[in-house]
């Protein structure tokens, strides 16, 4: 998926995927769970999420377990 999303144009990907390409990655820890892992890279996140300042990265998204969604770091 990775490989398709960098070669298709932004409105092949809206059309075929029904995501738009400008919108940031985020990983998805409930789809990287159930998926082959050698060929995850990212996942699109269609999930819940809640703004916060990372200790680890520079990330602010994190789903509602508290994971974050761009180093998977887990805050309290």
């Amino acid at each position: 998926m990775s490989l398709v999303y960098k070669l298709l144009s932004p409105s092949c990907i809206k059309k075929y995927f029904n995501i738009n390409k400008k919108n940031n990655l985020y990983f998805c820890p409930k789809c990287y769970e159930s998926a082959n892992y050698d060929f995850v890279q990212f996942a699109i996140l269609l999930m819940k999420i809640r703004r916060n300042k990372c200790p680890e990265c520079k990330g602010t998204v994190f789903d509602e377990m508290g994971q974050c969604l761009t180093c998977c770091s887990i805050i309290e």
